[in-house]
C-alpha cells in the first residue's frame, strides 16, 4: 500500500522514502511538542487566573468582614442611645427647665467613638460590590458630618447662640445620629448577606435582644438631658446640670 503511494509520488528508491518518513515523524514531533506548550501555557495561566480570583475572594471576604466588626461595634454605641423621639424630648424638657429660670445653657458633646479601619482600607474598596461600596461610603461620610458638629459645637460661637439656636442644633445632632443608625444597619444587611452569617450574629436579633435590655432596664427618676451617653473611648455626652455653662439669673 505504501509502496503504490511512494511510486505515485515518484518516489521509488529507499532512501527518499525513508527521507519522507523521517521528516512526517519530524513534522508530528514538532506539532506535538508546540501542542503541548500551548497546553502547558494556557494551563499555568488558567491556574495564576484562579489563584487570583481566590486571593481576591480572600481579600473581599476579609474586608467585608472587619467593616463589619468595626461598623456594627458603631451601630451598638448609637443604638443604645434609646429611642429618638425620647431623646429629643429630653432635649426639650431640658432647655424648657433653663428657660423657666432664666438661665443660659451650652450643652456638652464630644465627638462619636473612634473609627479607625476606613481610613486604612479606603483604597481596597474598590474589590467589593458596587451597592456594598455606596453603602459604606455614605456611612462613614454621616460619621464624619457627626463629628464635625460635634467640633462645631464645642466652639465659643456656638456658645454664644441665643437658646432657640442650640436647641434646634441639638436636635439636629440627635437626628444625625438616629439617621446613622439607620445607614449602619443599611450597610449590616449587605455584609451580613455577602458573609452568609449565621442567625444569632445578625442584626435582627441582636436588635431584639438590645430592645429587650433597654425595656428592662430601669431608668433613674429625672435623669437630666442625656447622662453620660457612653460609645468607647470617646462619647457623645450631654451634660447634667453640674456639668453644663450657666449664669444663675434672678
Amino acid at each position: 500500500m505504501f509502496g503504490a503511494l511512494f511510486q505515485s509520488l515518484g518516489l521509488a528508491s529507499p532512501h527518499a522514502q525513508g527521507a519522507l518518513i523521517a521528516g512526517a515523524f519530524s513534522f508530528l514531533g514538532v506539532v506535538l511538542t508546540g501542542s503541548i506548550g500551548i497546553w502547558t501555557w494556557w494551563r499555568n495561566k488558567t491556574k495564576e487566573r484562579r489563584d487570583r480570583e481566590e486571593l481576591r475572594e480572600e481579600r473581599k471576604h476579609d474586608l467585608q468582614l472587619a467593616l463589619w466588626s468595626e461598623i456594627d461595634a458603631i451601630w451598638t454605641q448609637l443604638f443604645l442611645f434609646g429611642d429618638i423621639d425620647r431623646r429629643l424630648e429630653r432635649v426639650r424638657a431640658t432647655f424648657d427647665d433653663y428657660r423657666a429660670s432664666y438661665r443660659d445653657f451650652t450643652p456638652f458633646v464630644t465627638s462619636a467613638s473612634g473609627y479607625f479601619l476606613m481610613e486604612k482600607v479606603a483604597a481596597d474598596l474598590v474589590i467589593l460590590d458596587p451597592k456594598e461600596i455606596e453603602l459604606i461610603v455614605r456611612f462613614y461620610r454621616q460619621m464624619n458630618l457627626i463629628d464635625q458638629m460635634a467640633d462645631d459645637m464645642r466652639t465659643p460661637q456656638y456658645a454664644a447662640l441665643g437658646m432657640d439656636r442650640k436647641q434646634a442644633l441639638l436636635e439636629h445632632f440627635e437626628l444625625s445620629k438616629h439617621r446613622a443608625v439607620e445607614m449602619a444597619e443599611k450597610c449590616l444587611h449587605e455584609l451580613e448577606n455577602a458573609l452568609d452569617r449565621e442567625v444569632s450574629m445578625r442584626l435582627s436579633h441582636r436588635k431584639a435582644q438590645l430592645r429587650t435590655q433597654q425595656i428592662n432596664k430601669t431608668e433613674p427618676a429625672q435623669t437630666p438631658l442625656v447622662q453620660g451617653e457612653a460609645s468607647g473611648s470617646r462619647a457623645f455626652v450631654h451634660p447634667t446640670d453640674e456639668q453644663s455653662s450657666s449664669e444663675g439669673t434672678p
